[in-house]
Order: structure tokens, then sequence, then C-alpha cells
């Protein structure tokens, strides 16, 4: 079964992306997912730590131990995301997540977590769809960076975050996106988008200029 994601950005790339890989790009964003749940979701930073600690650890195991119990765990396996990259090439990604948990989170921070978590999940995903773009880290980058300033309830956190998501962006449609990595194409335009237009101006997910400028990118490949 597909997994079931709750961003509508992620379900609209999903629909670009070459059909006999789109399963593996939904578990690969669902498995993002439930990393971004587990810290979202804590008040504890202690526990947050623990829990994805686990995460760290039963990513690194897939396919060389008993059948996981996670949902998003299984859907690696079934969807064949596991054997074909490695379980620790997917655990890197925790230590992105990681980084949020910093109490007073400097650029640095801000930096692993663009790096870890975006820049980590955009060639994980183009490894998957087995084409590459020149701007493909900076693109991850800056998606991450975005996709954090949609989440944050600190706007000042949020305004630095876009900031640093516009430097990171700049460049990311200078060239033609592959057809094949217009899945992920399409996050970077979003996410550039979102830089212009500010912390206090941003669309929701799915609204309906965000749906044209993504099927723009899907037609053009920038």
């Amino acid at each position: 079964m597909t997994q079931s994601l709750s961003d509508p950005d992620r379900v609209l790339a999903l629909a670009y992306a070459p059909v006999d890989r789109r399963r593996a790009l939904a578990a690969l964003f669902g498995l993002d997912e439930a990393l971004g749940q587990v810290v979202r979701g804590a008040r504890d930073p202690l526990l947050c730590q623990m829990r994805l600690t686990w995460w760290h650890e039963a990513l690194s195991g897939l396919g060389g131990g008993p059948a996981p119990s996670d949902p998003a765990l299984v859907e690696l396996i079934e969807a064949g995301v596991v054997p074909d990259m490695s379980g620790t090439a997917l655990a890197a990604l925790v230590d992105g997540w990681e980084a949020l948990l910093e109490p007073d989170m400097t650029d640095d921070d801000l930096a692993a977590f663009a790096e870890g978590r975006g820049a980590r999940m955009f060639t994980l995903g183009a490894e998957m769809l087995g084409a590459d773009h020149p701007a493909l880290d900076d693109a991850g980058r800056g998606w991450a960076l975005c996709d954090l300033a949609r989440h944050s309830s600190d706007p000042a956190l949020s305004a630095r975050a876009l900031a640093m998501a516009g430097r990171a962006l700049r460049h990311a449609m200078d060239a033609a996106w592959p057809l094949r990595l217009r899945a992920l194409g399409a996050l970077a335009a979003l996410a550039q988008g979102d830089t212009v237009r500010g912390a206090d101006r941003l669309r929701p997910a799915g609204h309906p200029l965000r749906t044209l400028r993504a099927l723009r990118h899907r037609l053009t490949g920038r």
C-alpha cells in the first residue's frame, strides 16, 4: 500500500514522479514526515532525543533483523527502498532532525538541519529516481528551511530560516530540472516562492496558486 502523506505539497509532487518510482519516493517522504512528527510533537527534549535514537537504530538495522513494527519502516521495505539503499543511509536523516533539539537555534544549527534533512533527502530521492541536477543539494537545503518556517511558532525563527532558504534557492531554477526529478524540483520551486513572499505572507499548502506554480515546473522544469 502506498504511503499516506499529510503534506499537500508532497502529495502533489508525487504525481510528477515516474510511476515506477512513485511508491518508493512516497515511502521516503513518509519517513521524513514521521521524523518530523517526533520532533514537532515533543515537549521534553530528552524524550525526543530518545525517540530519535530509536529511529536511528531501527533504520540502521533495516533489512538485517526482525521485521519492523512501525508502518513507515514497513513501507520502506515493501516499497523496495531497502535494500535498494542501505538503512544506514536513511538513518542519516535523523541527524538533521536532531539539530532542532538545540535550545537556542543558531545559524549553524539551522545549517546542520538543512544539510542533514533537506540536502540528504533530495540526494536520496535523486538516487532513487535515477537523475541529478546541479542545484540538488541547495534545493534540498532551501526546501527544508522553508518547511521549518511554515511549521515554526516562532516568527523570528521563521524569518531567519526563510532568509537562509532564499540564499540556498537563489539559483535553484537556473537550469531546467530533468523530467525524472520534477517531483523534487516542484518542492524546490514552491519553496523558492515562499522566500519571495516572506514569513508573514506564506500561502497555505494546497493553495491554488501554489498548485499552478508546481504545474508550471512540471511543464518547464523551472
